[in-house]
């Protein structure tokens, strides 16, 4: 072995040695729960994605640190894993250097240069097919090297810390995404005696790339469904779960309106007159809202009957919904999964809500004859929720 390949050879076991020592101060359950993720992970419904980015990075914590190496530039590049959960387990390296610039340090170019090697456990909001938030922390071990051009070579070594990051992605395409970040690193002091810490800020905008990997030909030519076919099934099982979105909002309403007639008894206070007309005003939403659940259920059978029209076999459509579920990945058409919920990237899944409108309390003196109306509706009202109880 010459003298080169000994000092590649000897770099590459200082680095495999210290992130072994990283892993060893990391505390057990943190290791536990991050082998426990990876478990949940599946390979053959993920992504690979890939990138760089570039923007800055400055000490922002210590006031020693901060009067001696300002904002400069950093780089970064990643490799990445994203389940289709949302969530992503991130490698990077980067690396940000500076100057002092410290006028007691003018003439000696002191400098600094730090190479962050950082894992992150990412979740990706799931907000549409375009743009997505995120989050994230992780652990990371801080490469440095402090020089000067007097001593040349003042202190180098590795120090571990912690890091949290949030940000955007904004997809273009299918393969194609660009990012901005930023990230705030928790790094122990570095090379200051009377440093508390080296902690910093990074802001970086970047470019990634897509790359499935189980997305050979073979499955897809195995997959069973037409583009129109997938289209269908998708709108059933969303016009399905909006059903059932909608009838537990009815429920809820229902419940409160027969509480409250069941609760109260009339009188001729301005509070009684108040809770009952909110409660009038919440009755005729109910019916706003059955009448939507109607229409969603029209709109599901007539989906069903197209359905059956295009693929008339005798298995029920929920199979074909599960067949998808399990097979989504297979897909050439851009269908995805999201919190269980099939989606296609041209079209993302927006829930049905009817949204409960506040009723405004009217501060009018109620008329004797409106008074006499309430009490005996009221009455009616009370003795129909009673009947319903005992049928």
């Amino acid at each position: 072995m010459d003298l080169e390949n000994g000092k590649i050879f000897l770099e590459l076991f200082t680095t495999m040695n210290c992130l072994l020592v990283m892993m060893k101060k990391l505390n057990t359950p943190i290791l536990i729960s991050f082998i426990a993720l990876l478990t949940q992970f599946s390979l053959a419904t993920s992504q690979i994605n890939y990138g760089g980015a570039m923007g800055g990075m400055y000490p922002d914590n210590d006031s020693v640190v901060k009067t001696t190496f300002g904002k400069d530039f950093y780089w970064q590049g990643y490799l990445g894993l994203k389940d289709t959960s949302g969530f992503e387990i991130r490698a990077s390296l980067g690396h940000y250097g500076s100057s002092s610039i410290n006028p007691a340090d003018l003439g000696s170019n002191f400098r600094v240069s730090l190479f962050p090697l950082t894992a992150s456990l990412i979740y990706h909001v799931a907000s549409g097919p375009i743009i997505q938030p995120y989050f994230g922390g992780g652990v990371g071990g801080y490469f440095y090297d402090f020089q000067d051009d007097i001593y040349g070579d003042l202190e180098t070594g590795i120090r571990f810390g912690f890091h949290a990051l949030g940000g955007v992605r904004v997809n273009l395409s299918n393969d194609l995404f660009l990012t901005a970040e930023y990230k705030r690193h928790f790094i122990p002091k570095l090379f200051f005696n009377n440093a508390q810490n080296f902690d910093t800020s990074e802001i970086s905008i970047g470019m990634g790339f897509y790359l499935p990997i189980n997305n050979n030909e073979t499955n897809q030519n195995k997959y069973k469904y037409t583009n129109v076919e997938e289209d269908l099934l998708v709108q059933i099982q969303q016009c399905k779960l909006d059903i059932i979105d909608l009838e537990t909002q009815r429920d809820q309403w229902q419940k409160e309106i027969d509480e409250f007639y069941l609760q109260s008894n009339y009188n001729a206070s301005d509070d009684f007159t108040n809770a009952y007309q909110a409660i009038k005003f919440k009755e005729s939403q109910l019916t706003a809202l059955i009448r939507q659940i109607d229409t969603k259920k029209a709109e599901r059978d007539s989906l069903n009957k197209k359905w059956i029209a295009i693929q008339p076999d005798e298995e029920p459509v929920e199979q074909h919904i599960m067949y998808l579920q399990r097979n989504y990945i297979y897909s050439p058409y851009g269908l995805n999964r999201r919190n269980n919920v099939l989606i296609r990237r041209n079209r993302p899944y927006i829930p049905t809500r009817v949204p409960a409108v506040v009723y405004q309390i009217n501060n009018n003196q109620q008329s004797a004859s409106d008074a006499v109306e309430d009490k005996k509706e009221f009455i009616e009202k009370k003795k129909e929720r009673l009947q319903e109880l005992k049928n």
